[in-house]
């Protein structure tokens, strides 16, 4: 045998071996999924996060054949949920629904996280996004977004939200970058405690999500001076923008978005992304989400990578420029 017939020889065998090792690669994505799927969602159960993953996985069965279960893993502003969702195999049975907060807010808000929101996830649809309103009594002379705004710039104003770091929060630190607005922070440590300190005329101000504060106002309890959306609420269409109110180009939102760990194969990502997306347009899917406040979105991997990564550096920025730090 010749040297370049050997050497041919070598590289026909190292092909089959690379060809081999492949192949079971390849056909477990063909076959995918062949078992249920687990969605961890990083926040206790009956919040709008999952009350959106839980009304996604009762649907994903008919797209994918397998049953897909919710399992709530809360704690640490979502970061119990998304470590363990960061460990989990790459594999595509484990997948997530994060809010804004874990991937776009705690990076810039905290000084360690006990997981890597930049690299240690794949993003695979952004299918939710929700503003956030700016709520006052009924009876509050505050009549217009701009009368709050221009009174507190000649006394400050209270205003409560959930917690520090919050998308509410956040969105009022906007707010105030923005407008000149003198606005003092009131955190709680919930949607609860914050409401009960507005409809117990405690503080004049409430900032919170549409999913919390839209009953509020459908029953007179509270009443909405302005939504920080880029166009009005669907459920509210009679509230104006932040941008309508005087400060053209605002807008703010939270959002969740389905993720998976990183590594997981191209060809599973994709097959989740278009399983997500015909069940994010399925009519009572959009009426569900239309009823909680927010906009039903079905975003490619490649969208919704550029719009997290986008969010990050954004909110990131402010979080720096104000100076807000979580422990």
């Amino acid at each position: 045998m010749t040297p370049g017939s050997i050497r041919r020889s070598l590289m026909a065998a190292i092909a089959c071996i690379g060809l081999a090792a492949a192949l079971p690669q390849a056909f477990a994505q063909q076959r995918y999924p062949g078992r249920p799927i687990t969605m961890i969602v990083p926040f206790a159960p009956g919040n709008v996060t999952d009350s959106i993953a839980r009304l996604i996985a009762d649907r994903l069965p008919q797209e994918l054949g397998q049953a897909v279960v919710v399992e709530n893993k809360a704690g640490a502003s979502g970061g119990i949920g998304m470590a363990a969702l960061g460990r989990a195999a790459p594999d595509g049975y484990t997948i997530g629904l994060s809010a804004i907060g874990p991937l776009a807010l705690n990076p810039a808000l905290y000084p360690k996280l006990a997981y890597d929101a930049e690299n240690g996830f794949s993003m695979i649809s952004v299918v939710y996004r929700g503003p956030i309103v700016v709520l006052v009594d009924p009876k509050s002379p505050y009549r217009t977004l701009k009368d709050l705004i221009e009174q507190s710039k000649r006394a400050s104003i209270e205003y409560a939200t959930p917690g520090a770091g919050s998308s509410q929060h956040l969105t009022a630190e906007l707010l105030q970058h923005v407008s000149g607005a003198r606005l003092v922070h009131v955190p709680n440590r919930g949607s609860g405690q914050a409401a009960a300190l507005l409809l117990g005329n405690h503080v004049p101000v409430l900032f919170e999500v549409t999913s919390v504060a839209v009953p509020y106002v459908r029953n007179g309890q509270m009443r909405a001076l302005a939504i920080s959306s880029a166009q009005r609420l669907p459920a509210l269409p009679d509230v104006p923008t932040v941008a309508e109110s005087g400060y053209p180009g605002f807008s703010a939102e939270g959002w969740l978005c389905v993720v998976t760990p990183a590594g997981v194969p191209a060809g599973i990502q994709q097959r989740l992304a278009d399983a997500v997306r015909k069940v994010m347009h399925l009519p009572e899917v959009q009426a569900q989400i239309a009823n909680f406040g927010g906009f039903a979105e079905s975003m490619s991997p490649a969208q919704s990578t550029a719009f997290v990564h986008a969010d990050t550096a954004r909110w990131g920025e402010l979080i720096r420029s104000a100076g807000i730090k979580l422990e």
